[in-house]
C-alpha cells in the first residue's frame, strides 16, 4: 500500500508541480526567460520525468503485490545486488588506488574474482 501511496505522491505532487510551475511556462515561450532559468526548466524536466516513471512503477508493482505476485531477486536495482555481492568495492578501490585513467578492471565471468587488465604506459 505504501507503494501506492509514494507512487501517488510522485506523479501527482511532485511531476505535476515542476510541469505546472516550472517547465510548462519556459518550454512554452523560451524567448520570455534567460539562460539560468532553462537550464533550471531542463532539470525540473529530468526530475519530472523520473518522478512520472518511477512513480508509475511503484504504483504498479504495488497494485502487484496487492494481487498477490511476488517479484525474483534479479529485479532489485543492480547497484543494491552489486553492494550485496562485494563487487562495488574492489572496482573502486582499484580505481583510486590506480588512478580512473590508468586503471581498467574487469569482473571475470562466474569466478566472483576481479582482475585488473594490462595498462599500457
Amino acid at each position: 500500500m505504501w507503494l501506492i501511496l509514494g507512487g501517488l505522491f510522485k506523479k501527482v505532487v511532485i511531476a505535476n508541480y515542476l510541469a505546472g510551475a516550472i517547465v510548462d511556462p519556459v518550454f512554452g515561450d523560451p524567448a520570455r526567460h534567460s539562460s539560468p532559468e532553462a537550464i533550471v526548466a531542463i532539470v525540473a524536466y529530468a526530475v519530472q520525468i523520473y518522478c512520472d516513471f518511477s512513480g508509475y512503477t511503484d504504483i504498479a508493482i504495488g497494485v502487484a503485490k496487492l494481487l498477490g505476485f511476488r517479484f525474483p531477486a534479479e529485479l532489485r536495482p543492480p547497484v543494491q545486488r552489486a553492494l550485496r555481492a562485494g563487487v562495488l568495492a574492489p572496482l573502486a578501490h582499484d580505481a583510486v588506488a590506480g588512478g580512473c585513467a590508468t586503471t581498467s578492471t574487469s569482473r571475470s565471468a562466474g569466478t566472483g574474482r576481479v582482475r585488473r587488465a594490462p595498462t599500457s604506459t
